[in-house]
């Protein structure tokens, strides 16, 4: 079946496509971190790291979001994309440590990802079961939110609440 150019621009702006060159591809096709960071709608620069739902969909292990969550580092404010979807997150990160570059864009390591999925005030059922799968399991999500270094004392709080109480899509 053929999609005319304005039905393919409605996918992609409803964030039921990515579009990879000259085509478009569900986001539930894009496997390769490659395709998925080629699709994003900007191209991050260097003291963006990507974080959050964006950083779990960039991993393999999250839908694709509906908000584009970025930390930018020394509270450097140019070179934010002009997207209406882009969130700025404020958040402390050691980059050797809470971040690893894939196909040259910083994202958040997949440990840090699920602990900013677990604490975020928007966490959900599908929030937790990607929080669980990017940390290993629950026992690895609890021990990190019990020792993570840089979490307020509420914020850690609301993980080990949220890990707790939760109810993930999945058993793990």
């Amino acid at each position: 079946m053929q999609l005319s150019p304005a039905e393919q621009a409605a996918m992609v702006l409803d964030g039921e496509a990515i579009r990879l060159g000259d085509s478009i591809v569900s986001v539930a096709t894009a496997i390769a971190v490659d395709h998925r960071i080629g699709a994003l709608p900007f191209a991050p620069e260097q003291h963006v790291t990507l974080s959050h739902s964006l950083a779990a969909w960039l991993h393999g292990l999250g839908a694709y979001p509906r908000w584009l969550d970025m930390i930018v580092q020394d509270h450097q404010r140019h070179g934010i994309p002009r997207d209406a979807r882009v969130r700025v997150r404020r958040h402390r990160l050691d980059l050797a440590e809470d971040t690893e570059v894939r196909s040259g864009v910083r994202l958040t390591s997949p440990l840090r990802t699920a602990l900013h999925l677990i604490t975020d005030h928007e966490c959900d059922r599908e929030a937790l079961t990607s929080a669980m799968l990017l940390a290993g399991g629950p026992d690895v999500l609890l021990d990190a939110l019990r020792c993570a270094p840089r979490l307020q004392p509420l914020i850690r709080e609301r993980g080990l609440s949220r890990l707790r109480s939760g109810q993930p899509l999945v058993t793990l």
